[in-house]
């Protein structure tokens, strides 16, 4: 286990401290969290809007035992960024727009492509960034 690396409620692993009430939600196959280049992808975007993995709480759901709405629960997010993940497989039924932050209930989700597109495509990279800029919490 990474040394970053902790345990929710001892089975759900996660990265970061959600100092910010920011989750970040992943799916990443034979990962227990995110692989190494997709870390450095996520701690670059992050230092772009001057935050850290202690502003944030990222979990994979690919985890034995995962469920979204414990985590949310738990975490009591502001922000929510979700990477490549279908949000009715998370039990969200409210359709979503790429890149487009949209608040519900008091938190404002934000929909990206997953690490795989980024990589590869400038272009989601800045409607990602662009989507940032508009929290609160993200300073450009």
């Amino acid at each position: 286990m990474n040394k970053k690396t902790k345990k929710y409620d001892d089975y759900i692993s996660y990265l970061g401290k959600n100092r910010r009430s920011f989750l970040i939600v992943v799916s990443q196959k034979n990962e227990e969290i995110l692989e190494e280049n997709n870390l450095t992808l996520l701690k670059n975007i992050l230092k772009a809007g001057l935050l850290s993995l202690d502003d944030v709480m990222v979990v994979n759901t690919e985890q034995e035992g995962f469920s979204f709405l414990e985590i949310r629960k738990q975490a009591r997010p502001i922000y929510i960024l979700v990477f490549g993940v279908d949000t009715k497989n998370l039990g969200v039924p409210h359709e979503f727009e790429l890149y487009k932050p949209t608040k519900i209930k008091a938190i404002t989700w934000i929909i990206s492509h997953n690490f795989v597109a980024l990589h590869s495509d400038k272009t989601k990279k800045l409607g990602l960034w662009t989507a940032l800029k508009e929290l609160e919490c993200y300073v450009s």
